[in-house]
């Protein structure tokens, strides 16, 4: 996680995991100018026959990011390889919520919209975000991949997905 602004504090998450070495997600509170800027940071499990896994660590996201405790002027966000397409049956515990997708409302360009190696056919990472109180909204500006596909890479399998996102 990089950020401009001092990270204040980090905690640690425990996600359940049978199949595989303990994963975690960072919950982390930003010292945002506005106020604090709460992001929890994540990779799920990717195998197909720990998809029991995967979908009990997207509900540990789900309940990170819909804690009352993170409400405040600014929106919760949740940043993460889920290793799931946005329309997989296992990320139902994070669309039924409300959190927005900030590729789709940033209008990021489809056809870049694959940033992992590994996975190219499908989205696998997102941020996600949620309004910081009840009524308010979440103003996406833009969407897209920091470096484009077919431009230089990373040192990582997955291109980095950067949303703009103006405080409310």
């Amino acid at each position: 996680m990089l950020s401009r602004w001092p990270i204040r504090e980090v905690r640690e998450h425990r996600l359940p995991a049978t199949h595989s070495d303990q994963p975690v997600a960072l919950r982390a509170t930003v010292d945002h100018p506005v106020g604090p800027l709460h992001v929890v940071a994540s990779c799920v499990e990717r195998q197909p026959a720990s998809a029991d896994d995967q979908l009990a660590q997207i509900r540990v996201l789900a309940d990170l990011v819909a804690d009352p405790a993170l409400d405040g002027p600014l929106p919760v966000l949740l940043t993460a390889d889920l290793n799931a397409a946005p329309d997989a049956p296992q990320l139902r515990p994070l669309r039924d919520g409300p959190l927005i997708d900030t590729w789709l409302a940033g209008h990021g360009d489809p056809a870049a919209a694959r940033p992992a190696r590994q996975q190219p056919d499908q989205r696998i990472d997102y941020v996600l975000a949620r309004p910081g109180t009840a009524g308010a909204q979440v103003d996406v500006r833009r969407a897209f991949l920091a470096c484009p596909p077919g431009g230089a890479r990373p040192p990582a399998d997955h291109e980095a997905v950067v949303t703009d996102l103006v405080p409310g």
